[in-house]
């Protein structure tokens, strides 16, 4: 069943808390667990980096953990440029030192299907080529990044100075560092703000997953027939749905944060059916908002749109229901695989067990801690 996933494996080397994970097997569906502060949410980070190793992504997974300021994206260069804090992202060793040069993302054992990012110094920076007048002891210290996709020729980002890294995206020079590898949308554990939403409603409306975003809020409102959405004032996307018998549209978000979230849910899994490929479909802390007794319906949904339109989910989770709900919705689809994955530490490592549908039915039978 594995022979059209986007990532039938994965390994991840050098990228915040992973010195080296190895996951060695993934199934359609994946569902992440494992403790506070062992890398659930780094696992998606790498996820997104992996689908589009863009100058974007990675200003965008420094900003979400507040690592740089946001605001300095486009603001003029004073006198001492500010430099990304792109070290943030490279593994450092447990006594904060020997911090990991190269991080990679990717299948196991397979090179060209890998991304990968080494941190540089030197005249080789693009953003240091053809610079008059600058010493040469001074361009041998400016730092950058080598991108490599697969065995395509190396791409050199500059990162000496935020605004000239966020500016390089639109670059000639850098003309396919927007090529997605993989199409993806991702729900942060707070949601999908409501800006982005309707970046991503434009690509959903015209996908063959449309009819997703309706029938993932059935799951509460079995009355829904229809969703639609305004725009408010501030170019934010309000989304409203037609129940039958009523006679009028209803604005979502006053029907509860859950419809929200399962808005959210269908919205992005019908995005990424949107690309001529297979997408990926990340969302952590998959069933915030939702009352457990619809975490079964939840994931049965999940699994039947991830088979139907092609694309790979991944999903963490704290929640024993929702760990419950996966299995038995595991175990009902026998069309597409569902697996466990739960991360822990071996010493100074973080180290992954995977769990198939067999192994998931014991774990819940005997309720076994994996959480």
């Amino acid at each position: 069943m594995s022979g059209d996933l986007i990532l039938p494996s994965l390994e991840i080397r050098g990228f915040r808390a992973f010195r080296e994970l190895a996951i060695e097997r993934l199934g359609r569906v994946n569902l992440i667990v494992g403790k506070n502060n062992v890398g659930k949410t780094s696992v998606l980070e790498a996820l997104r980096l992996y689908a589009n190793p863009s100058p974007r992504t990675l200003l965008d997974l420094l900003s979400i953990r507040d690592q740089f300021d946001g605001a300095t994206v486009g603001s003029a260069s004073g006198p001492r440029p500010v430099p990304v804090p792109i070290e943030a992202l490279f593994h450092e060793g447990p006594t904060g030192t020997n911090r990991a040069d190269v991080l990679s993302i990717g299948p196991i054992g397979q090179p060209t299907r890998t991304v990968s990012f080494s941190r540089k110094t030197g005249s080789q920076d693009p953003g240091a080529r053809g610079a008059a007048g600058r010493d040469s002891d001074l361009l041998a210290m400016i730092p950058y990044l080598e991108r490599r996709i697969s065995l395509r020729p190396p791409r050199l980002l500059p990162v000496d100075d935020l605004p000239k890294f966020a500016r390089y995206e639109m670059t000639p020079e850098a003309e396919d560092l927007n090529i997605s590898t993989v199409h993806n949308e991702h729900i942060n554990s707070n949601g999908i703000d409501t800006r982005r939403s309707l970046e991503i409603w434009g690509r959903a409306n015209l996908s063959e997953g449309f009819d997703a975003i309706a029938e993932s809020l059935r799951i509460i409102e079995p009355r829904v027939y229809q969703v639609s959405a305004n725009v408010d004032s501030n170019g934010g996307l309000v989304p409203i749905a037609r129940l039958i018998g009523a006679s009028r549209p209803v604005v979502l978000r006053s029907m509860g944060d859950g419809m929200v979230h399962l808005f959210n849910v269908g919205l992005a899994l019908a995005s990424c059916a949107s690309g001529l490929k297979p997408g990926l479909f990340l969302a952590d802390e998959i069933e915030n908002g939702l009352h457990y007794s619809v975490h079964e319906d939840l994931w049965r949904f999940v699994f039947k749109m991830a088979t139907d339109l092609k694309v790979q989910v991944f999903a963490t989770t704290h929640s024993w229901d929702c760990i419950e709900a996966f299995q038995r919705a595991a175990c009902a689809d026998t069309s597409s695989e569902g697996y466990l994955i739960r991360l822990g530490r071996k010493r100074d490592d973080v180290v992954a067990t995977v769990y198939d549908e067999t192994d998931l039915a014991v774990v819940t039978r005997d309720h076994i801690e994996v959480r």
